[in-house]
């Protein structure tokens, strides 16, 4: 009868359906394993082009400090696959030296070739976005700086006697470029005794400089000069004076 012989024939079918699904499951399973390991051994030597992150890391001056982070920058890379992969755990990265004399606005052209890919990745790249990042730099330094007698021998205890100065660095503040030329802090003129030995609370000469210093006075130990010996933590007139450290605001 038709309808007899139609559902005979559904029969087989999903006999047929099940024994594809079930029967030799291990081998049908191997296959499969194998033929997505060969599509991944395949993909992987195909030259291919992703758009990756790169960080931007500039070399600034020790002057210089960002008032904020740049744009986002990617790149256009070529290679194989397997190739690319790898940038997914060390970015590419650009590292351009900036010195001191850059305004506080600073248009930066960016090229290909500043793209830094990691030595262990075979790639290319070709291209950069965005092709100009704006970097806007803080007008105002603040800097650590030593306290000193005044070079010129215009205090009178500073040609006979040993002056230490507590504290010995002070905080200085002001625009970029005066701040960064600045190698030390002197009182202000006279401001130590000819010949008295002691402790006296003098002020710092910062007037002419336009910056802000913090503290603006300081405590100035004056002793005797023994044959010439500087005691320790103290400063002599003319002695070379020890470099600035630096710190960011």
């Amino acid at each position: 009868m038709p309808g007899t012989s139609g559902t005979h024939g559904r029969t087989i079918w999903a006999r047929r359906a099940r024994a594809a699904l079930t029967e030799r499951l291990e081998l049908k399973t191997t296959a499969l394993l194998l033929a997505i390991v060969l599509w991944f051994m395949v993909s992987a030597r195909e030259t291919t082009e992703e758009i990756v992150g790169v960080r931007f890391a500039p070399q600034l001056d020790s002057s210089l400090a960002l008032r904020e982070p740049p744009r986002a920058v990617s790149a256009l890379v070529i290679g194989r696959r397997g190739e690319l992969l790898k940038l997914l755990s060390t970015a590419p990265t650009i590292r351009r030296p900036i010195d001191d004399a850059v305004p506080d606005t600073l248009l930066l052209e960016l090229r290909p070739a500043d793209v830094e890919l990691p030595p262990n990745v075979d790639a290319r790249v070709r291209d950069v976005q965005p092709r100009r990042i704006t970097l806007y730099f803080q007008s105002d330094l603040t800097r650590l700086l030593p306290v000193r007698p005044a070079t010129d021998g215009a205090d009178g205890a500073t040609r006979t006697m040993t002056v230490r100065f507590e504290p010995e660095s002070v905080r200085v503040t002001g625009p970029r470029r005066t701040v960064a030329q600045l190698t030390a802090v002197h009182p202000m003129p006279n401001a130590l005794p000819a010949r008295d030995s002691g402790t006296f609370l003098v002020p710092l000469d910062t007037g002419s400089l336009g910056v802000r210093v913090r503290p603006a006075r300081v405590m100035a130990i004056v002793s005797p000069s023994a044959d010439g010996v500087t005691p320790s933590g103290g400063t002599r007139a003319g002695r070379a004076e020890p470099k600035a450290d630096s710190a960011r605001p």
